[in-house]
This record gives C-alpha cells, structure tokens and sequence, in this order.
C-alpha cells in the first residue's frame, strides 16, 4: 500500500497550527490528543477522497484506486476511532463543538464535485474549515468556549486576509485582475484587530489578545501592497507558516494569561 497524502502544503500549517493554539491554551490532556489524532487522520482522508472523485486526473484515479480506497479506510477508521474516544472523554457541555469542523466539512463536499475547491470561494471555506478545528481542540484540553472560539475567530480573519493577498499576488503576476482580492486582504488585515478588540470587551478576553491578529495580518498588508515576483513565491510560503506559528503562539500565551 502506497500512502497518499494530501498535496496542498499550505493546508497543512492552516490545520496545525489553530489545533496547537487550542491545545496550547488549555493543558492538552488524553482526550485533546484524541481529537487531535482524529482530525490530522480526517485530514489525510481528504487526498484520497480527491482521487476516488477524479480531482487528480483519469490516470491518478485509474493508477492509484486501490491505495486510495487503502488509504481513505485506514485514515477515515482512525479518524472515526479516535473521534468517539475524544467525545467519549470531553465534558459533555462542549461536546457541541466536535460538531463545527465536522459540519463544515461536509458542506465542502459539494465543492470537491463541482471542482470549485481552487477558487477564492472554496480556499476561503478551507481556511474557515480548517481553522475552526481550534474551537473543539481548546475545549478538550480545558479551555472556556470562548477563548477557544477566540482562537478559531483570529485565525480564521488572518488566513482569510492571507489567502486574498496570496491569490492577489498570483493574479498580479499573471497579469490577471487582481485589485478587489488585494483591496480584500488590506481591509481584512486593518479590521481584525479593531474587531478582536471589541470581541475581547464583549467575551472577557485578554485586553491584549488583538496582537495575535497583527501577525497574519502585517504579511497580508505587506503582500498586498508590494506583490513579489514568481520567483519568491517560496518565500511567501514560509512568511506564511511564520505569521501563522507567531499567531497561534500568542493566542496560546494570552489565554492562558487572561
């Protein structure tokens, strides 16, 4: 068997790191790991999924059936398994939250049979998708509803922001219309910290806690307004994993503070 594992390396740092900022607020215990195990396998399932439905070509699917079918059994039992372990050790009052990713998620699966899952669209509900994984993370390791719901929120505007200026800079250099995603991120970016400001008022949450939007936000600014050339587009992947890591540590660091 010839594991297949999903190829949008950016979605990897949009999982991690929402999952990490939610466990890194709390103390991650047992359940938190399970939960964690779950969606990292869930997550694995995707790749397979997109080449059973012929997302990767008529030769992927044709060459690769078999170790897809493998692959989606083994990664969607583990995710199945160590769901029910997690729901089985959380508090039952925030249970619930297991309930956000996995319904966003399936209101993906249209998108992977109409192919819009690469429009701005579709990347933009990853993002949400993916971030909102910090919500259930940080209640199972014994973090408040609303902090954790702080993390997936923050996160969720910077990779938006993020997402619209990395889209923009591609446009640009295609020489494609790219001002309204560019104009997009700006306002993103200016408003997440204004909006996580009045959250925190309106929530009890850290008076600081708007610095965690400045990071994802100053690379989607700074993207948008100056759009690098194709040959940095490697560099805007690690300015990205860097934004995102600084992020979900400050998230981590001002919840366990407030």
């Amino acid at each position: 068997m010839r594991w297949l594992i999903p190829r949008e390396h950016g979605a990897y740092g949009q999982l991690a790191f929402p999952i990490l900022a939610g466990l890194g607020s709390g103390r991650p215990g047992l359940a938190a790991a399970c939960l964690a195990t779950a969606f990292a396998a869930a997550f694995v399932a995707h790749e397979p999924v997109l080449v059973l439905f012929g997302q990767r070509g008529t030769r992927a699917r044709r060459e690769s059936y078999s170790d897809a079918v493998a692959t989606l059994a083994v990664s969607g039992t583990i995710a199945i398994l160590a769901a029910i372990a997690a729901l089985a050790l959380m508090p039952r009052a925030g249970r619930w939250t297991v309930a956000v990713p996995a319904a966003f998620a399936l209101a993906a699966v249209p998108m992977i049979v109409q192919r819009t899952q690469k429009t701005t669209t579709g990347e933009l509900h990853v993002a949400l998708t993916l971030a909102s994984c910090a919500l259930p993370a940080g209640v199972a390791a014994g973090v408040a509803q609303q902090k954790a719901a702080a993390c997936w929120f923050v996160l969720t505007l910077g990779f938006w922001a993020a997402t619209l200026a990395v889209r923009g800079a591609i446009a640009k250099q295609r020489r494609e219309p790219s001002a309204t995603l560019r104009t997009g991120a700006a306002a993103l970016a200016a408003a997440s910290p204004f909006v996580t400001v009045l959250m925190s008022g309106a929530f009890g949450l850290h008076r600081w806690l708007w610095t965690a939007s400045l990071p994802l936000g100053a690379f989607a600014l700074v993207l948008a307004a100056v759009p690098p050339s194709a040959r940095h587009l490697r560099r805007i992947g690690w300015g990205l994993i860097a934004a995102s890591a600084t992020a979900a540590l400050l998230l981590a660091v001002l919840n366990h503070a407030a």
